[in-house]
């Protein structure tokens, strides 16, 4: 099937939300494609001396009361997350 730029070009214009809501999933979908180089910590790595600390530049979401990354954990949940809904399709 090929679509032309036109056609996704008229979409957008005529359905904003869906063209929105298309870059969300595509958003999401990469993110958890690529979770491994975006995260800059593993996802059950414990940071000594960072618990729930606030965002920062080092801390994009903040830290849970673990001293565990949450911008680490929410990347890596939206792999697990992909996973699942594609798996139940």
């Amino acid at each position: 099937m090929r679509v032309s730029a036109a056609a996704v070009g008229r979409f957008c214009r005529r359905k904003p939300l869906g063209a929105a809501g298309g870059l969300i999933v595509v958003g999401l979908v990469l993110l958890a494609l690529f979770a491994d180089r975006i995260a800059p910590y593993d996802f059950d790595e414990t940071i000594a001396g960072a618990r729930m600390r606030p965002p920062s530049a080092r801390f994009w979401m903040g830290t849970d009361n673990l001293g565990r990354d949450v911008w680490t954990r929410v990347v890596f949940g939206a792999r697990v997350s992909m996973t699942v809904g594609f798996g139940a399709v």
